[in-house]
């Protein structure tokens, strides 16, 4: 490993995300650096607050579900819908949905946003970016 590469680095990126940088020996004049985004977590089993749960009681049978997840950035709309029911709260279907997948939150997704990421599916947890430039070996 030393031999092929220059540098491995694990640093965290935010809550739940990773990322795993390789930075590869010079090989006939490029330069390759890969970047491995790594999502850890779903927030499954995470405790909801008393707060958090009188929020759902007064907003989640009239508010939008996009407006539901900007105030709650860190859940997901498959957690937001599961603790409604574990409140038995209902709202109607008629109240304007998100374009966010319903197994990611807010926080989640714009760390996608800002990495030019697109999510294929929630089983995906790992994201690879491949960089290179070329690097003058005549003057090595």
């Amino acid at each position: 490993i030393r031999l092929a590469t220059q540098s491995i680095t694990l640093d965290r990126l935010a809550d739940g995300w990773y990322t795993l940088r390789v930075e590869w020996s010079p090989y006939l004049g490029f330069n390759f650096v890969d970047t491995a985004f790594i999502w850890q977590r779903l927030r499954l089993g995470d405790a909801w607050t008393e707060e958090e749960n009188q929020f759902l009681r007064q907003h989640y049978p009239t508010s939008s579900q996009g407006w539901i997840l900007e105030q709650m950035p860190d859940r997901t709309w498959n957690g937001v819908g599961a603790q409604a029911r574990a409140l038995n709260l209902r709202r109607p279907h008629t109240l304007p949905g998100s374009e966010l997948p319903r197994y990611m939150s807010m926080n989640d997704w714009r760390i996608l946003e800002q990495h030019g990421l697109m999510a294929e599916g929630p089983e995906q947890r790992l994201w690879w970016q491949s960089n290179s430039s070329v690097n003058d070996v005549t003057n090595a």
